[in-house]
């Protein structure tokens, strides 16, 4: 019904692990592109660029909007799959995490050489911005391991964890 995936994945050939979402009303299809489809008839409401993520799109509300965040770092407006604010960086594996007004992308990435692979951590505040619009604020960013990450990070009481590829915490 959604087609093939997006041929290749980031990291390895074909697949998928990303979760539906619903989101205003809006059902998310994060497989071979990110599409809104209306729940009620199946229709697709929109369609976005391929989609060679593993991670569930992180959801939030910036000043009473509903927003998405994906993995390859994407603001997207639920409504019509537009994009409404900066990229923030892109992960592989996992999705970002949303805590309060903040996104965390922790995961593992290529460096600006495409060779170079560590897992990194990020952190941005979003705001809402005149028009509709997503302003962005970075709070940090750090290399944080050479290993591999695919379990999505918890963030509970400031701290966050994070769970390699090998059983290290």
């Amino acid at each position: 019904w959604l087609g093939a995936p997006t041929e290749p994945m980031l990291g390895h050939i074909t697949g998928t692990s990303s979760s539906l979402l619903m989101v205003d009303g809006v059902l998310l299809a994060p497989f071979g592109k990110l599409r809104g489809i209306d729940p009620s008839n199946g229709d697709v409401l929109w369609e976005g660029a391929a989609w060679p993520h593993y991670g569930t799109p992180g959801i939030m509300n910036v000043d009473g909007q509903a927003v998405i965040i994906t993995p390859g770092g994407e603001i997207i407006r639920p409504s019509d799959g537009e994009t409404i604010g900066p990229n923030i960086g892109q992960i592989e594996y996992v999705g970002p995490v949303v805590v309060g007004d903040t996104v965390y992308s922790i995961g593992w990435t290529r460096l600006e050489d495409g060779k170079t692979t560590v897992t990194i951590g990020r952190a941005h505040k979003l705001f809402g911005e005149e028009g509709g619009r997503i302003g962005v604020r970075k709070l940090w960013e750090r290399h944080l391991s050479k290993e591999r990450t695919y379990a999505s990070p918890l963030i509970k009481d400031g701290r966050i964890f994070v769970l390699y590829w090998q059983g290290k915490l």
